[in-house]
């Protein structure tokens, strides 16, 4: 449940909150790159831009990242976290998602945030190479538990 919650609120499309939807509409804008690509990288001739992964091809690869998302996973992902997890509604859920696709768009969250983290120099290990083992065991100990999403009764 935290999953479904997590990746929903990385997503989230409030523009006075800072996202993964948010930083991608910044990062669409050039004078947004300009300004950071001088505010992180300065004028040094960056270790990233020796190997061809430069400033500009770090955004160029989140924003590609982040085109890979199937929004309408994520309305239904969305739906589910409103009226399943977050609030328990008594309204019935019209609308649900499968661990394939909360997987999916976990690991895509998690590798956009790897994109951040490399875009922004900051000090953190990538998670990318542990990304399949966690979320093999977080799916598997789900799956286990006899816990499940539901699916959707009818077609959405």
């Amino acid at each position: 449940m935290m999953a479904v919650i997590r990746v929903a609120l990385l997503l989230d499309n409030t523009p006075k909150k800072v996202s993964y939807q948010t930083v991608y509409h910044k990062l669409k804008r050039e004078d947004v790159q300009a300004a950071l690509i001088a505010r992180v990288f300065r004028d040094d001739i960056s270790i990233e831009e020796m190997f061809g992964r430069g400033p500009k091809q770090l955004i160029a690869d989140y924003l590609e990242l982040y085109s890979r998302i199937d929004w309408l996973v994520h309305a239904r992902l969305k739906h589910f976290r409103n009226l399943g997890v977050a609030h328990l509604s008594q309204e019935p859920l019209t609308k649900s998602i499968t661990y394939d696709e909360l997987r999916n768009m976990a690991t895509l969250v998690a590798k956009l945030g790897d994109a951040l983290v490399a875009l922004c120099r900051a000090d953190f290990a990538s998670i990318e190479s542990m990304l399949e083992d966690w979320s093999a065991r977080g799916f598997s100990s789900l799956k286990f538990s006899g816990a499940r999403i539901p699916v959707p009764t009818r077609s959405v």
